[in-house]
């Protein structure tokens, strides 16, 4: 279906829901990009650093020289994977053990230290990558906070590598430990302005949506302004003149009860249709667009005395006339497209579905906001509303709208 939904790195979208906070997406993708670049780097680096690795055992406890480098490796490695696959609230979790390992395997070097001195004047092999773990730090903390645990780490890092270095071999502390933070510091306040960058990327498109949704609504009040009057004209004045030129008849008594009835839905936005009204609106915005769609209801009883508030039936109907019109667009001249709607005591569902090309929601362009804003934006703006789009490459797209009477 429509390629301009609001884009989202999962299968399966829905509006937030009232005093829900959801995280912005571009922050998400660069985020998660970060750790899995964070991933691939301790991979690399375990296998650049095997040498120095084998070269512990011979001043460093077994326990250690073996130890450290998995537990140091494997939790860095961990990060990208959880990341990879999408788990994103496994991410910062494992981007802290990652930190933590990085940090408790330096401060043991005292403890596991045989008193051999190690001559590579690159030091030991956790001194060498200070920031591929900066990058870790930028992407679990906030900035103040990162920069404070990046500070601790490289300080802690420097020292230790000192240890067992000859003393021909280290360099005056003051500079060394400068050079750690400094350099380290580069890749973390990357990552940093990175995610601020998308933060507001996500902030700009909230209020483009929130503005978008806004005028949305003000051209309906304009639309629902312009069909009062021509009610009041075509109604009201006719029956009034009716009235002067031909007294009271059992016509002009007809036109005027349709005509009060009329405008109590049209001036208010709380009148109530019942579902069977309710259902025929719907049909009606399909059948304007292209009568082949097909449309189906279901009525779940009991109903007993149901009915809709206008404004919602409207809305919706707006909504899934957009939706309709995106299938008709772009999911295939052999698409099957179909309509189902469920009345039911308290709620109204409306579901669009096609079986056309598809699309990967996780790869719309962020400026496309056709089904985010004409869709998921018409529906945040029902107090019990709800908007989920879902789809994939090649199986079709279903768009489902649903409001429930808010308690």
């Amino acid at each position: 279906m429509a390629t301009d939904a609001s884009p989202a790195p999962r299968l399966t979208e829905r509006s937030p829901r009232a005093g829900e906070r959801t995280p912005g997406d571009a922050e998400l993708r660069i985020t998660r990009q970060f750790a899995i670049f964070v991933g691939a780097g301790y991979l690399a680096y375990g296998a650049l650093c095997l040498g120095n690795i084998a070269k512990s055992f011979d001043y460093m406890a077994g326990w250690w020289a073996f130890g450290a480098p998995i537990v140091v490796f494997g939790s860095g490695i961990a990060v990208g994977v959880v990341a990879a696959v999408n788990a994103r609230h496994l991410v910062r979790p494992a981007i802290i053990v990652a930190v933590i390992a990085y940090l408790v395997a330096a401060l043991l070097v005292p403890v596991a230290w045989k008193n051999g001195m190690y001559s590579d004047e690159r030091g030991l092999w956790f001194s060498q990558f200070p920031g591929l773990v900066g990058v870790a730090i930028g992407v679990g903390w906030p900035r103040g906070r990162a920069l404070l645990y990046l500070l601790v780490l490289t300080t802690v890092a420097t020292f230790m590598s000192r240890v067992v270095r000859p003393s021909d071999l280290v360099v005056p502390l003051g500079p060394d430990l400068a050079f750690a933070f400094a350099y380290s510091m580069t890749f973390t306040a990357a990552v940093i302005i990175g995610a601020r960058t998308a933060r507001l990327l996500d902030e700009t498109r909230a209020d483009a949506f929130h503005l978008a949704a806004r005028a949305a609504a003000a051209r309906a009040r304009e639309s629902e302004r312009a069909r009062f009057d021509a009610l009041t004209h075509d109604g009201v004045m006719t029956a009034l003149l009716g009235a002067a030129r031909m007294g009271t008849t059992d016509s002009l008594r007809s036109l005027a009860s349709n005509t009060i009835a009329e405008l109590g839905v049209e001036q208010s936005a709380s009148y109530a249709l019942p579902a069977s009204a309710a259902i025929a609106q719907l049909q009606s915005a399909v059948t304007d667009i292209d009568d082949t769609v097909a449309f189906t209801d279901t009525r779940r009883p009991p109903l007993g005395l149901t009915a809709y508030p206008q404004d919602v039936v409207r809305t919706m109907s707006a909504a899934m006339a957009e939706a309709v019109r995106n299938a008709l667009r772009h999911a295939g001249p052999d698409a099957v497209i179909a309509v189902q709607v469920s009345v039911a005591a308290n709620q109204l569902n409306v579901e669009i579905t096609d079986d056309g090309v598809g699309f990967d929601l996780g790869r719309v362009p962020p400026h496309r906001l056709g089904l985010a804003v004409s869709v998921r934006g018409r529906m945040e703006q029902l107090a019990g509303g709800e908007a989920t789009i879902d789809s994939a490459l090649g199986r079709g797209t279903r768009v489902t709208l649903t409001w429930t009477q808010p308690s």
